[in-house]
């Protein structure tokens, strides 16, 4: 899953935790959600893990700027999530 690939490709430098992917597998994870989205006419906003959150945003950004990334902890208990299957990368 996504939330794997980027939390094996984290690496904490001098206190702060940094994400180093490999080219391809960047490019294979905003590909992936590009297909994704493509599926909605909505601008897509991806749930994962508090740990990877900040890693994802900062992959997609640039290509998918109006992607939305929250943790699950940031989610209010009181609203429907309509779930999509996982994104995967790699598979």
């Amino acid at each position: 899953m996504l939330e794997d690939a980027l939390r094996e490709s984290s690496q904490l430098v001098e206190g702060e935790r940094v994400t180093a992917l490999p080219p391809e597998l960047a490019q294979d994870i905003v590909q992936a959600v590009r297909l994704a989205r493509a599926q909605t006419a909505q601008a897509p906003v991806l749930v994962t893990q508090a740990e990877v959150r900040r890693s994802l945003y900062n992959l997609l950004r640039n290509d998918i700027p109006e992607a939305l990334v929250l943790a699950y902890s940031e989610l209010p208990t009181d609203i429907t999530i309509e779930r999509r299957p996982p994104i995967t990368v790699g598979a």
